[in-house]
Formats: C-alpha cells, sequence, structure tokens
C-alpha cells in the first residue's frame, strides 16, 4: 500500500495499486483565462491498462486537457479525481508517485547520463537529500531493461539519437513508478521507425504494468493502430471519445479536423487508414 499525503501533511492510506476500475474522474472541468476558453467544461475517466490518444487539431484544447490531469494547469470551475481523491488534496511529491507528466519541451540534460537522467524518476520517493536506496537503485535498473537502454547507460542524454532520447525520458517515468503517465506529443519530431517503437513500447508498458498511459499524437493512423480508445477534441470540447474503430470514419475526422476524409483499410491487417482527400 502506498501513503498518500494531503496538503496539511496528514496520511491518506488510500490504495490505488489494485484498483482496476476508473482512476482520473473529470466532471465539468474547464479552463478559461482572461474571459477566453481554452477547454469548455469536460467530463471523463480514465483507468489504469488502457492507452489513451488525444487527437485534434492545433488549439483545440489537448494540451490544455493533459495539463489539467498531470495538475500543471489550474482548473477554472469543475472538479478532478484522482483515486476518489481531489487532485488538490495531494501534496506535490504525492501526486508524482501516481502520476507522471512529459511535457513537449523537456528540459536540458546537459552532462547528464542516462542512468542520471532515470534516477531522477525517483525523486518523488526520496526527496532532494534523501539518498538512493537499493530500492530506488532496482527501479533505475528495471526501467532501463523496460526501455531497453542497458548498453546506453552511460551514455551521455545529448549524444543519443531522437528515438534513444525519448526513450531515456520514458525510463525516467517508468522509474517514477507511478500508476500513470502523461505524455505531450512524445512522438514529436521522430523518424517514422522511432515513432513506431516509442508508441510501441508504450503500449508494451501499459500492459505488462498496468499502467495508465495518456498521449498527445497528431498522427491519427499511429493512434489508431497503438492506443486503446481515442479522445477528439475539437474548439475545446471533446466531439467523441472511444474505440479507434468508432472514430476511424470519414464522417467523424471530418467533424473533427474540419477538411474532407477518407478511411480505407490496410490490405494485410484491415486495420483502419484515414487520409485527407
Amino acid at each position: 500500500m502506498q501513503a498518500l499525503f494531503r496538503q496539511d501533511g496528514t496520511e491518506d492510506r488510500t490504495d490505488s495499486s489494485g484498483l482496476s476500475g476508473p482512476m482520473f474522474e473529470m466532471e465539468g472541468a474547464s479552463v478559461s483565462i482572461d474571459g477566453h476558453v481554452l477547454l469548455a467544461p469536460t467530463s471523463l475517466t480514465l483507468k489504469r491498462g488502457c492507452v489513451y490518444g488525444i487527437i485534434g487539431h492545433n488549439g483545440s484544447g489537448k494540451s490544455t486537457l493533459l495539463k489539467l490531469l498531470g495538475r500543471q494547469a489550474q482548473p477554472s470551475g469543475g472538479s478532478i479525481r484522482y483515486a476518489g481523491t481531489p487532485v488538490e488534496d495531494y501534496g506535490a511529491r504525492a501526486f508524482a508517485r501516481h502520476v507522471a507528466y512529459l511535457p513537449q519541451q523537456t528540459p536540458a540534460t546537459t552532462g547528464l547520463t542516462v542512468r542520471e537522467l532515470v534516477r531522477f524518476g525517483r525523486y518523488p520517493w526520496h526527496g532532494p537529500l534523501g539518498r538512493i536506496s537499493a530500492e530506488d537503485h532496482l527501479n533505475v535498473v528495471e526501467a532501463m531493461q523496460l526501455a531497453q537502454l542497458d548498453d546506453l547507460a552511460d551514455r551521455l542524454v545529448d549524444t543519443l539519437s531522437g528515438g534513444e532520447r525519448q526513450r531515456a525520458w520514458i525510463a525516467m517515468l517508468v522509474a517514477q513508478d507511478s500508476s500513470f503517465i502523461l505524455l505531450d506529443e512524445p512522438t514529436s519530431a521522430l523518424d517514422l521507425a522511432h515513432q513506431i517503437e516509442v508508441l510501441r513500447l508504450l503500449r508494451n508498458l501499459s500492459r505488462s504494468r498496468n499502467l495508465g498511459v495518456v498521449a498527445i499524437l497528431h498522427d491519427i493512423n499511429m493512434a489508431a493502430r497503438f492506443c486503446d480508445e481515442l479522445i477528439a477534441l475539437q474548439r475545446g470540447r471533446i466531439r467523441i471519445q472511444g474505440k479507434p474503430d468508432d472514430l476511424m470514419r470519414s464522417d467523424v475526422l471530418e467533424n473533427v479536423y474540419g477538411i474532407p476524409m477518407e478511411v480505407i483499410r490496410h490490405p494485410a491487417s484491415e486495420a483502419p487508414i484515414g487520409f485527407a482527400r
């Protein structure tokens, strides 16, 4: 059982490690700045063991939604709960033990090796002055193994390829030992092979570790291929949420992106493939 701590320092013995029901519950959560609505009142539930892809055009509210889930932004209204507890009731480190967030623009890694970067994932467990324990070391080693980084552990992060670097950041999230990982465009600027590599890794981690994964993705075909559910936003509202087959229809995609779309089936796998007309 993982102990959670409220803002007042009291301990909350909520155990989310074995829950299979909804972990994130958002009810009417919205974001407005100076009268401009970034995200209209939004309700959704997310559970562990699933990969969710957030899709939609630029400015549709994708990053705002992800930031709300990761406590990187404050809602203007509504509520967000994690494991039944309002997210604002968690202390910062306690929340980070359960939810890991990776922004699109990652911090500088100058002079850091892969092992050192992955080790930062243990910060929520021991704090800035805590010593690295045997458990911390095992988590770091396991995370690097899962991300297939064993041979790169002592390489400087800045010398890695784009795909290797992204795997290193994902390994850091895995070492954090959270139940949910949130990623803002994890495949941006990656070539096709590395996009597949990263998304396959995220799906495998979701299955093997019962992780909830929420990722903003621009390639609808990659999203449909690797995600269990898609959440399509348009003008700050969820247009539709469901299985890939529910969304990969020409009429649905036209409504989401505002341009004529077609969907065909892959001749071998029968997977849906969408493209602009």
